[in-house]
This record gives structure tokens, C-alpha cells and sequence, in this order.
């Protein structure tokens, strides 16, 4: 919200002060005789609207409504000291004294009985209601100043010579854009016109062609120069609208009687935000002289950059949950963290030194306010650390931290800003944004699964169940998938030490989520175990492992799975075996496993033991035949095997009553059945 103005002007039309009035605010100047009172709103920098005046004894106060805000000024001695004129510009660009809305002489400011209050609005020409004499223009401020060049209807003043600018603000320690401390001083013009040094530890720079900009970190420097006695100099921010005289307007003053002048403008723009980072500005002011007939002369143009940030980069600023700690400048894929509370911090900075290549190291100063953004780059929702009145931190001791608490899973960029403490007061601050990208995932992926196989070369297939498309992000390296990013292999119930991993890509994970991955492991050929653990690019284990599997390592299609059972690493009793799409014998001296699968093909289970297949033995599918060597084998009304098997050897076969057979040998085989199944058995075993 804009500052409102009170401008006193002497007798003389001179400014004697020019004041801010911070809106909820109160200032009390001194009335004296011969003065008068210009109000400006700060915004439109023409009148208020209306003022409200209060006589309290022999002070006038004078109300400034703002929204819902106001500010007071009061004039000291008001009533005793002169009881000058309350003016103000008008849209026509001509001032006017404010006259009372009410009627009657009693609500003028000059005649308010004491206690009394009157609502004030701008006089204007024609206006029936005011005295014939408050319709009347004053004169423009400075139009009353004696002597000069100019005054009539159409010459124009000379252009003012601006000799001085002035940099008021002494900076406590930090390092500008271009490398110089900041300190106050000030600039003058040599002989030739150029730009030069005056005193203190300030700069010069040139532009692309070559001319002088002055540097400056006060965002209020103060011009000095020369003109016509009398009349009125501005200083204008930028370009000048002829068809409103207070667009741009920074500042004015009158040319004294010596012909000296001086200004110290209003408050410029110390800043500008480009993708997110702060960047200096230039500006353009141009100062030009009015003289009493409203003649203004042509500008005097000076550049200057106005410089409030310190250039600290802020690559030390370290983000950590407990579990990863990251720096916000430093490359790599573990950008991530796995907690939603987490703690930012920092010892130190560094800014550049006078070559503007080298960092240096710079410690903060006690009293530094740090503020902390973060913006969610999936939603672009801002969340501001410490909340909307900040600061997110207070350097003490040199250094600084704030814990952040309930963040949710999401890809962040993190804007810090440090303004530097001055003194007492926060006034001018110097400020840089050092940014770092990093991303909160605290979910941990779903379990990935191996498929049972048979395998020569020791390779294990995998269906990764939370396997997403991980992109990158140019500008930060950082991966935006939040799925299974790697493997992790166990072989034999060892979930303490793991045999390998691989990194999933889109080059190793095809579109239906399977990957594969092989065991460089010297292993003789056998059964082995294998469990997988899945871990997202954020380094979130999955709690528990995949389900067992167990793969058969072989180099001919001959499997000796006899004592497997005696093995407690294989889990023996709980193993599903599966095997592939050749014919494969499968020899076993056991069966207490869950399951097993000859697979397609013409597959043979040779058994090397008298077993017993009933509900407590295994399930066993996908074989064409048994072959009970010299073995007994008995079999059960309840065993779980599957219809057609061809059961042969040279030992015996037991069967259940509850097999029956028609007695009926075909191609040396008997028919059996227990009314479910049906299994075909060598004559010779029974």
C-alpha cells in the first residue's frame, strides 16, 4: 500500500520537507508562519480524495483514510503559527486549498472550533459552493521564484544540470552484483561530463555503448545539480507523460535563490523476479525544470542501476530428514527425500569477489532473516516456511535452520532469500535467491515378483509390479517417477548379504513391466532360492522381499533335485518348482515340497526312494510320466497329481482300494481310476 505525502512549502515556495505517511501511521510536523501544506496520495502522487482536519487546542490534525487504514498528520502550533493553506494537485494538474464539504464558514480548517472536525475536499474552478477565491489555481509550486532565462508563454527553461548523486545507505557487509561492498558515497561529473567517483566505495560501470551507469544500492539516492532560481525540478522514473505531470514523478524541489537544487527521490524498484531469481534494475531517470508559466524544459538523463542484491551463492544449504541429506547444488540422482519432515539449514554462503568468477566464502550476520519457498513443480502450489508473515529463520551464531513439518510427496524447488540485517531496522536489504530442486517421496514401491523358471545361463526373469516410464528433467537432473527404480537379489534365504542388483531403465524394463537379470555367480548347476526387494528412486525399501522362488540351473535337461530336503537354505517344503518348455527329467528322493511343474513338453518324475504321494506330499502337475526305478511307490486315494500319467520301472506300485481297475491291459499298461483321475501303470509293478 502507497505512502501518502505532506509536503511543507515556505513563503518563498520552497520545499522545506517532503514526509512519508506510512498508512496506520502519525508524524507531527511544525506549523510556522508563511508555510503551506501539500497532501499527496503516494499512489495517484495527486491529492486525496479528502481529508478529514480535527482542531485539538491549537494542533490541526489531519486524517488520510486508506482502505481500511489511515494516516495522521499533525501540524504543531497550527492555529498560533500562521494557519497556512492545506493545497493539493488536482487532475488538471493545477493546485487547489481543500474547502469543507459542509457549508458554512465555521467547517473551514482555519476556523474549527476546537474539538471540532470537518471533512475536506479539493477546491475547483466554478465550484458554488467555496469562496470565489478558493476556486482560483495557486500558483505551480516554484512559479513565485525569482530572476532566470524563462517565465513567458512559450520559451522554455534551460535543461537543469544534475552534477551530483548521492548513495545514503551504508551497507553492513554485503557484496553487491558487481563486486563492491555497497558502502555510501557518491558520484560527479569531470570536465568531460563523465561519471566519476566523489568519494566513498562506490562504481562506475559501462553499458553496450559504452556509457556511464552509475551503480547505486540506495533505492532512494539523492541528485544535486543546477537550474533556474525559481522554478520547479522533477525527477521522473522513466519516461514523461506530458498529459499527466505526476506519472513517473520520484521527486521535486525548488531551485533556490543560488541556484542550487536537490532531491532525494521516493523509493524505486530495487528488484526485479525472472524465472524465479531476483535480478538488479536499471533505471532511467530524467530531471527537467517548470517555470512559473508551466514551461518545462527539455530532460537531463542519467542512468543508473540500482543494485540491492548480494550475489551469495547459497550452494551449502543443506535439506535432511534423518535418513538422506542433500545439497542444494550438488548433481546426482539422490535428490530425494524420504521423510515429510525435514530440516533445511546453513553456515555459511559465498559471494563473488571483484572478478565476479571466484566464490568466496561469507559468513551471515546475526540477525539475518532468511526466508524459505518451496513450490510444488507437479502443482505449482507455493508453500511458504514459517507461514505468510515470515521470516522462515533468524541467523544466530552465524549460522541457521528451520524444520519444515507434514510436506506432502511431491518434486520441489526451493527459493531461499537472505535479507541482511542493517543496524536496528530492517530498511534497504540486499537479497539473492539460491534455488535447489529435490523431491519428498515416502511411500515405498510395490513388491516386485520373480517367475519360476529353468535356466542354463543363471538368468532370473522379473515382473516389476510398480515399474513407471522415469524421465528427466533437464534443467535439475531429477528423476519424476516415483516407482521401482532398482533390485535388489537374495539367493538362499541370506537376506543379510545380496548377490546383486540392477538399475531399472526403460532399456532394460520391457512395456508389460518384465526385466530379467542374471546370477554372475560361480554356481554348480542345482536349485537355488531367490528373493527380489524393490527400492524407488527415492531409496524407499519395500519392507518385506518378493515371494520365493526357486530357479533350476542346469545345462542339460537332467534336474537332481535329490537332497534339496536336507538343505534348510532352499526351504525345501515350501518350494514351487516350475520347469520350461523342453523334455525334462526331474529326479527327486523327496517329496515334501508345495508344488511342482514340469512345464510343457514330455516331462518324466524319477523317483529315487520308496514315497508316498498322498495329501501331505506336494501337488504335482504338468508330467507325463513317473518312473519308479526299484522303488516302491505308493499312492493314495487323495494325492495330488493330475490325470494321464504313464507310471513305470522296475520296482512296485501301491495303490488305495479306492483305485479300481477294468483289468484291462493295453500296450502293457493297466487303466486306474478313483472316479476323479485316471493313471495308466506298467503291468510288471503290480
Amino acid at each position: 500500500m502507497a505512502q501518502n505525502i505532506i509536503k511543507i512549502i515556505d513563503s518563498k515556495e520552497n520545499v522545506v520537507s517532503q514526509t512519508q505517511v506510512a498508512s496506520g501511521k502519525s508524524i507531527t510536523v511544525s506549523a510556522k508562519e508563511g508555510q503551506s501544506y501539500e497532501f499527496i496520495n503516494g499512489a495517484t502522487k495527486r491529492a486525496p480524495d479528502e481529508i478529514k482536519t480535527t482542531r485539538e487546542g491549537n494542533n490541526l490534525k489531519v486524517e488520510i483514510k486508506d482502505g481500511d487504514a489511515t494516516s495522521t498528520t499533525i501540524i504543531e502550533d497550527y492555529y498560533t503559527n500562521g494557519e497556512g493553506d492545506l493545497v493539493g494537485l488536482a487532475e488538471d494538474g493545477h493546485y487547489y486549498s481543500f474547502v469543507p464539504q459542509e457549508m458554512g464558514a465555521d467547517y473551514m480548517a482555519t476556523d474549527l472550533a476546537d474539538g471540532v472536525s470537518s471533512f475536506q475536499s479539493l477546491g475547483s474552478e466554478g465550484d458554488s459552493m467555496s469562496p470565489w477565491w478558493l476556486g482560483l489555481p495557486l500558483l505551480a509550486l516554484g512559479a513565485a521564484g525569482g530572476g532566470g532565462g524563462s517565465g513567458s508563454a512559450n520559451t522554455l527553461p534551460d535543461a537543469p544540470n544534475l552534477l551530483m548523486v548521492e548513495d545514503n545507505y551504508n551497507s553492513p557487509g554485503g557484496a553487491s552484483y558487481w563486486g563492491v561492498k555497497g558502502d555510501a558515497g557518491s558520484w560527479e561529473k569531470d570536465s568531460d561530463g563523465k561519471w566519476v567517483v566523489h568519494e566513498g566505495n562506490v562504481n562506475v560501470t559501462k553499458d553496450s555503448n559504452g556509457n556511464d551507469i552509475i551503480i547505486t544500492n540506495d533505492n532512494t539516492p539523492t541528485l544535486s545539480g543546477t537550474g533556474e532560481p525559481g522554478t520547479t525540478v522533477r525527477v521522473y522514473d522513466g519516461d514523461i507523460d506530458p498529459a499527466d505531470p505526476t506519472a513517473n514523478l520520484v521527486g521535486e524541489a525548488i531551485v533556490a535563490d543560488d541556484g542550487t537544487w536537490r532531491v532525494t527521490t521516493e523509493e524505486l524498484q530495487a528488484y526485479s523476479l525472472s524465472s524465479g531469481n531476483a535480478q538488479q534494475v536499471e533505471h532511467t531517470l530524467n530531471v527537467t525544470l517548470i517555470d512559473a508559466a508551466g514551461n518545462e524544459s527539455n530532460p537531463t538523463e542519467i542512468n543508473l542501476i540500482l543494485d540491492t542484491l548480494m550475489t551469495y551463492d547459497i550452494r551449502n544449504v543443506t535439506v535432511s530428514d534423518g535418513n538422506n541429506t542433500i545439497l542444494t547444488q550438488t548433481s546426482g540422482d539422490n535428490f530425494y527425500l524420504t521423510q515429510s519432515s525435514f530440516t533445511i539449514s546453513d553456515k555459511n554462503m559465498a559471494y563473488y569477489s571483484s572478478d565476479n568468477s571466484t566464490p568466496e566464502d561469507m559468513s551471515y550476520s546475526d540477525g539475518d532473516e532468511i526466508y524459505i519457498t518451496l513450490i510444488n513443480k507437479d502443482t505449482g502450489e507455493e508453500y511458504l516456511v514459517g507461514g505468510p508473515d515470515g521470516p522462515s529463520a533468524v541467523v544466530v551464531g552465524g549460522e541457521w535452520s528451520v524444520d519444515v513439518n507434514g510436506v506432502d510427496d511431491g518434486h520441489y524447488q526451493m527459493i531461499v532469500t537472505v535479507r541482511e540485517f542493517s543496524g536496528d531496522t530492517y530498511g534497504a536489504y540486499s537479497e539473492i535467491d539460491g534455488v535447489g530442486t529435490f523431491g519428498i517421496d515416502t511411500h515405498a514401491p510395490d513388491k516386485s515378483q520373480i517367475m519360476n523358471t529353468t535356466s542354463s545361463d543363471h538368468r532370473l526373469n522379473v515382473i516389476v509390479e510398480d515399474y513407471e516410464d522415469i524421465s528427466i528433467i533437464p534443467a535439475s537432473g531429477l528423476k519424476i517417477s516415483f516407482g521401482a527404480e532398482k533390485l535388489i537379489f537374495y539367493r538362499d534365504g541370506d537376506l543379510d548379504n545380496p548377490v546383486g542388483e540392477q538399475h531399472l531403465t526403460n532399456n532394460n524394463v520391457a512395456s508389460d513391466g518384465k526385466t530379467s537379470w542374471q546370477d554372475d555367480t560361480s554356481l554348480e548347476d542345482g536349485v537355488y532360492m531367490y528373493q527380489v526387494q524393490t527400492v524407488d528412486v527415492a531409496g524407499n525399501k519395500l519392507e518385506g522381499y518378493s515371494d520365493k522362488a526357486w530357479v533350476i540351473f542346469d545345462s542339460d535337461n537332467s534336474h537332481d533335485l535329490r537332497g534339496l530336503y536336507d538343505n534348510p537354505a532352499k526351504c525345501f517344503d515350501e518350494m514351487e518348482l516350475v520347469g520350461n518348455n523342453k523334455n525334462e527329467t526331474f529326479i527327486l528322493d523327496n517329496v515334501g515340497f508345495t508344488s511342482i511343474d514340469g512345464g510343457d513338453g514330455t516331462d518324466t518324475l524319477q523317483f529315487d526312494a520308496d514315497l508316498t504321494l498322498d495329501s501331505n506330499s506336494g501337488e504335482i502337475t504338468g508330467f507325463e510320466v513317473f518312473d519308479v526305478g526299484s522303488h516302491t511307490l505308493t499312492i493314495s486315494n487323495d494325492a495330488q497329481i493330475e490325470s494321464g500319467i504313464h507310471i513305470n520301472g522296475d520296482g512296485d506300485v501301491s495303490l488305495d482300494p479306492s483305485w479300481t481297475t477294468s483289468g484291462v491291459v493295453n500296450d502293457h499298461y493297466y487303466t486306474y481310476t478313483n472316479g476323479t483321475d485316471t493313471i495308466y501303470i506298467q503291468d510288471s509293478l503290480l
